[in-house]
């Protein structure tokens, strides 16, 4: 499991149900789960989406929550004969669109950063982006998600070194008690990612960035 796929997930039912920075261990379980299965990111986001549709009449706390919806949307998915895994070969031009309206929304947050580090790596970020679309437009081989994987990874760091201290610090112990909350369920390598994509998606919305995904459900 990547943590491009539990970061989407993540973002989609946290925003959904209004809890906090990150999944449960139990509920990391079920992403576990859908990711060993093949089914793809977007496919658990549109469950999620359509368990809280009508809005439920109580606090939901868990993706256990959304399990019923989810199972509904891979069956359908499935009935489909989509793919468990779309590859570079259907990306290829098909992510021009998202890509453009990406390096849009990185000019936007590079005009509005706060400093001369945080705007240099959003000026760095935006340059690769560009780079990749023009690259994706002549060759389809491309691996287009993969490229903003590592590009998520490299703005992360670089925005986080440019926040000013007393911030950086602030986010740091938030982000770091709600990772402690599941040390005792978590290898090192999962808790690791779980701080990563936490700061990440901190970082968007500080921002104000896009989920870098080519599907459309991310924008």
């Amino acid at each position: 499991m990547n943590e491009a796929y539990l970061a989407t997930i993540t973002d989609a039912f946290l925003a959904a149900s209004g809890r906090g920075l990150m999944l449960s261990a139990r509920d990391l379980e079920l992403v576990r789960g859908w990711a060993r299965a093949g089914v793809p990111a977007d496919i658990v986001v549109q469950g999620i989406r359509d368990a809280f549709e009508p809005a439920p009449a109580r606090r939901v706390r868990g993706l256990a929550y959304v399990v019923p919806a989810v199972d509904r949307a891979v069956k359908a998915w499935r009935a489909r004969g989509v793919g468990a895994h779309t590859g570079a070969s259907d990306v290829g031009a098909a992510a021009l669109p998202a890509l453009e309206r990406l390096v849009a929304a990185v000019a936007r947050a590079h005009r509005g950063a706060g400093s001369p580090a945080m705007a240099a790596a959003l000026e760095i970020t935006g340059r690769a982006l560009e780079a990749l679309a023009q690259r994706a437009a002549v060759d389809a081989s491309v691996d287009v998600q993969d490229h903003l994987d590592a590009l998520v990874d490299q703005l992360t760091e670089a925005a986080h070194a440019a926040l000013p201290e007393a911030v950086r610090d602030r986010v740091d112990a938030q982000i770091a008690l709600q990772v402690r909350r599941e040390a005792d369920l978590q290898g090192a390598a999962e808790l690791d990612a779980l701080r990563r994509a936490a700061r990440w998606r901190w970082m968007r919305r500080h921002l104000g960035l896009p989920a870098f995904e080519v599907e459309a459900e991310a924008w």
